[in-house]
């Protein structure tokens, strides 16, 4: 449970911290990507969980924990795009 909890938190932060790599997401302040990362892979383990799958089975558990992850912070970059599209004028970091 602890060790799902880590590797969650991690790969969430990871996959959070590559998504600020994306130009057009600059806009949006470090922290939301990684807070969306890291929930999203407390989902994607919650889900794992919730279909039963074995401990031994570690690699099904992280692989589904960055899915999750990285599929929220996409979502968040293309929110974030399309606010800026809509909004030209708001400056950067403001939300």
């Amino acid at each position: 449970m602890l060790a799902g909890l880590i590797s969650a938190m991690l790969a969430g932060t990871v996959v959070g911290l590559a998504g600020r790599l994306v130009p057009r997401w600059r806009s949006v302040p470090v922290w939301l990507p990684v807070a969306i990362g890291v929930v999203a892979a407390l989902a994607g383990s919650l889900a794992v969980s919730a279909i039963g799958a074995e401990p031994p089975d570690a690699g099904f558990s992280v692989a589904m924990q960055v899915f999750f992850a990285a599929v929220g912070v996409v979502t968040m970059g293309a929110m974030a795009a399309r606010r800026a599209a809509v909004h030209p004028s708001d400056p950067p970091g403001r939300a």
